[in-house]
């Protein structure tokens, strides 16, 4: 478990002091309202998502037959109540405990699952939602609808406790190919039943005919503000998803944080789910980390997450980017996380061990109630910012690769190498993170003092080769070094920092280390001499000093580790 102690005077992501935020002054602290037709009742917090009223549906069976009667005597003609049978199962589970929630999460053909009651209306969106009559430490209820064919086979095997609450008929759940194929009943006849039945049960209904040439996509994008580039950035990869009553519909964000969904007729609750199929972000240990977003109605939703101090959906923004970037993106070839199941990122919106801990990564244990990997939005300096979660979120990430490629070796190995090669993934991804936003330079800036000659201070917050000498920060600074960093970067430390303490800053000339091939010495090694051995046998077989590494530049870095 990483422990990262808070040292007033680091200056390293994760043990820095919190800079005020940048604040969009065009937006409400509180909310995020989003300009449509159909949004100017939405409200959003920053906290558990608020339910109103039960909503009667009306692709019910009994509700649809009621509906059949209301019919005027030619269209009734034109419909055989047999017809009128199952094609999909509202249904909620019940998981005792995280085992059993991980095999709904886990399933294939993947479910989509939803912490909040498709028959209920949201009141004020939120980021989590769990249900009071449950105990906080236990799993709420998922629900999600279910295709009657898949059912019948999926249930008679299922061992999580269940209940249909509902027997639908939805031959319009998806086009107008799915109807021709689902349902004898004409387009017309079927029309005027859905209508009535929205009717009788209190729902709007598009009186458009059920076609495809009818039906509209939801679209828009979904960014949110970083405090380095000052501004918004495309969150890519991100689960965006459509519910109108039943139907669920669901599709991932590209690059530019862009979406479309499949068809719909009706209006439709957006909500970005921060989960994918390798990692799932959760707001706290247990709840599942959402934003319900608006009602829309043929109109867009493009949700811009602002990062105001303290903001929960930016900081699910940051760890998601951050798992992204580890599962997904470019990492310049090292190994990503290798986990059997999803991995469990929790965001804790406050501080661990009294803002001692920026971040913990629990070997995968948490088959209970605890998640793999925890990220604390404070520390003892205050709120963090989304560029420290983001860093932290890479160290953890970087732990949990290390543990799963060579679990046997990770759980022999001292603390020195496996913090310090966490260390490293944070350096070197969030750097390759910026560098790819083009603000590299803003991540890191650099400072020249003039002393008789230049001399090049190193950035503070994120290279993590500010150290100091003192018992009070020893274990940290023996713990969490900057060897492998070293290895790679082209900054010597020494230049600067070593005239007033060459015992612990290296004279390092080494540069440009391929960071697969620090990877590789590092997932073989239990200790820091392994690792020495390593750098001298493969400066051996690789002469010409390339990366300027040689008997002589590795002895003078490991002289101050």
């Amino acid at each position: 478990m990483k422990k990262l102690i808070s040292v007033l005077v680091v200056m390293a992501a994760g043990l820095t002091a919190c800079q005020k935020d940048i604040i969009d002054p065009t937006k409400d602290p509180d909310t995020d309202r989003i300009p449509s037709e159909e949004t100017t009742q939405y409200s959003f917090h920053e906290g558990q998502t608020v339910l109103g009223d039960k909503i009667e549906i009306p692709y019910s069976i009994d509700n649809l037959k009621k509906a059949l009667k209301n019919l005027p005597a030619e269209t009734k003609a034109l419909i055989d109540e047999s017809e009128i049978q199952p094609t999909h199962y509202y249904v909620r589970f019940h998981p005792k405990n995280e085992e059993e929630l991980a095999i709904l999460k886990n399933n294939k053909p993947r479910l989509m699952l939803s912490e909040v009651p498709l028959d209920r209306e949201i009141k004020i969106g939120g980021t989590s939602y769990h249900d009071p009559s449950l105990p906080e430490d236990m799993p709420t209820y998922q629900y999600t609808t279910i295709e009657a064919e898949y059912w019948k086979a999926f249930s008679d095997t299922l061992s999580v406790e269940h209940e249909v609450l509902i027997e639908a008929y939805m031959p319009d759940y998806y086009d107008d190919e799915a109807i021709t194929k689902s349902s004898h009943i004409p387009a017309s006849a079927l029309d005027a039943l859905m209508a009535e039945a929205y009717r009788m049960t209190g729902n709007e209904y598009d009186t458009a005919p059920i076609t495809k040439a009818k039906e509209w996509h939801p679209s828009g994008r979904i960014r949110a503000y970083d405090n380095i580039v000052g501004d918004f950035v495309p969150i890519k990869g991100v689960r965006v998803r459509g519910t109108h009553l039943l139907k669920i519909k669901e599709t991932l964000t590209d690059e530019d944080g862009n979406y479309q969904l499949s068809g719909f007729k009706n209006g439709v609750n957006m909500k970005v789910v921060w989960e994918s199929d390798r990692w799932d972000v959760r707001d706290g240990n247990i709840g599942q980390a959402v934003y319900d977003g608006p009602k829309i109605k043929r109109s867009q939703w493009n949700l811009d997450i602002r990062s105001s101090v303290g903001s929960r959906s930016a900081a699910h923004s940051a760890i998601h980017r951050a798992a992204y970037r580890y599962y997904v993106d470019n990492i310049c070839g090292l190994s990503r996380p290798d986990n059997s199941r999803k991995e469990k990122l929790a965001y804790i919106h406050d501080d661990i061990d009294k803002g001692g801990v920026n971040g913990d990564y629990n070997r995968q244990w948490g088959m209970g109630i605890w998640s793999d990997i925890r990220i604390a939005g404070k520390n003892s300096s205050g709120w963090r910012q989304i560029s420290e979660l983001f860093s932290t979120t890479c160290h953890e990430l970087g732990h949990a690769t290390h543990y799963t490629s060579v679990k046997s070796t990770y759980k022999k190995s001292s603390k020195q190498v496996l913090e310090s090669w966490a260390t490293f993934t944070q350096y070197f991804l969030t750097r390759q993170e910026y560098k790819e936003l083009g603000v590299e330079d803003k991540l890191c800036p650099q400072k020249s003092i003039k002393e008789g000659k230049n001399y090049e201070a190193a950035d503070l917050q994120y290279n993590f080769q500010v150290r100091y000498d003192s018992d009070e920060n020893e274990e940290y600074f023996t713990t969490y070094t900057p060897l492998f960093i070293d290895l790679v970067d082209d900054y010597n430390q020494f230049i600067y920092y070593g005239r007033v303490n060459p015992e612990i800053h290296p004279d390092d000339e080494i540069k440009n280390f391929p960071a697969k091939e620090i990877e590789s010495i590092v997932f073989s090694s239990k200790s820091f001499s392994d690792v020495k051995t390593k750098l001298l046998n493969y400066a051996t077989s690789h002469p010409g000093n390339a990366y300027n590494i040689n008997s002589s530049s590795i002895d003078d870095i490991f002289s101050v580790y």
